[in-house]
């Protein structure tokens, strides 16, 4: 994914492109940052309702599958 700020617009004046360099380094970590918080609260959302879930008694994971005990004895 490539993330196009609208700084690359810009036109700067000779020596001075640190400035863009800056702001685009600012904007990158406060997107970060949003992004990062984000996906910690739906974290904790999901973990709570995994709680929830397996307080009422839900089950989690595949079923188990069956297997008929002549196949393990042919593998002894």
């Amino acid at each position: 994914m490539a993330l196009v700020l609208p700084t690359t617009m810009i036109e700067v004046p000779e020596g001075q492109e640190w400035i863009i360099d800056m702001v685009t380094n600012i904007l990158v970590e406060v997107l970060a940052s949003i992004v990062e918080q984000e996906r910690q609260t739906i974290r904790r959302r999901q973990r709570e309702g995994i709680d929830v879930a397996k307080k009422r008694g839900k089950k989690f994971g595949r079923h188990r599958k069956w297997v008929e005990k002549a196949f393990g004895m042919e593998y002894q």
